[in-house]
């Protein structure tokens, strides 16, 4: 019996399974929050506007990206050498760190709006404004949750294959695989048209953002009468 063999026989309760249901059900639901929060800090960060109540949501559900962390860190993996399923923890550990997603995950979930607060907390009026410069500067590093969205597999069909199958799975082959394959077309469309919407905005509010900087004595921000001529 190899090492890793005897490894896996001492499976610790409290590994998790790569192919654990639940587990895959959990994973769609990070991707779909990365957009919304995204989003928000994107906004924020271009126009310097943030609702009390979006900003409160928004940190509450980074929360969720803690537990996917953790859970990264307690889940099996199967080796790309020895393709073996790896379940001791030290070695599920060491390459989550090492060779996974870890870095870029710790990145986007630091609260940089502790080190840095809001300046006016109360300001809810949906106009441009001039300040919280650094934290905006800073909050652009979370945008690197956007890299789920980029991979063009943001919402895995594998891991919603094996959720809806839990709920119904044809008898016949064929029927297994033509739904498969349909599910596939529908993700990689839902996908594709998400991405395109999400890049377009992304463009438009960094180019906002750039303008800070780059055109800061160009325009003014107060109308003038002659305007209304």
């Amino acid at each position: 019996m190899s090492k890793t063999e005897q490894r896996n026989d001492r499976k610790p309760w409290y590994v998790i399974d790569r192919g654990n249901r639940c587990l895959n059900l959990f994973h769609v639901f990070p991707s779909l929050v990365g957009i919304f929060t995204c989003t928000n800090y994107l906004i924020f960060i271009a126009f310097g506007i943030f609702n009390d109540w979006l900003w409160d949501i928004t940190r509450m559900l980074e929360g969720l990206f803690i537990v996917e962390i953790i859970l990264n860190f307690l889940t099996s993996y199967i080796d790309p050498e020895s393709l073996d399923d790896i379940t001791d923890i030290k070695e599920i550990m060491r390459n989550y760190v090492f060779r996974g997603d870890f870095l870029m995950h710790l990145i986007a979930v630091f609260p940089y709006y502790t080190l840095i607060g809001r300046t006016d907390m109360s300001n809810t009026d949906l106009f441009y404004q001039d300040t919280d410069q650094v934290l905006r500067d800073l909050l652009l590093l979370k945008l690197i949750r956007l890299y789920r969205i980029i991979s063009f597999d943001f919402i895995s069909h594998r891991a919603v294959l094996k959720v809806l199958t839990a709920c119904y799975s044809p008898n016949l082959r064929d029927d297994k695989i033509s739904m498969e394959n349909a599910l596939r077309s529908v993700i990689i469309v839902m996908n594709n048209s998400i991405l395109v919407i999400m890049f377009s905005f992304i463009v438009g509010l960094l180019w906002y953002r750039a303008s800070d900087y780059l055109f800061p004595h160009w325009f003014s921000f107060e109308p003038s009468d002659a305007y209304f001529v």
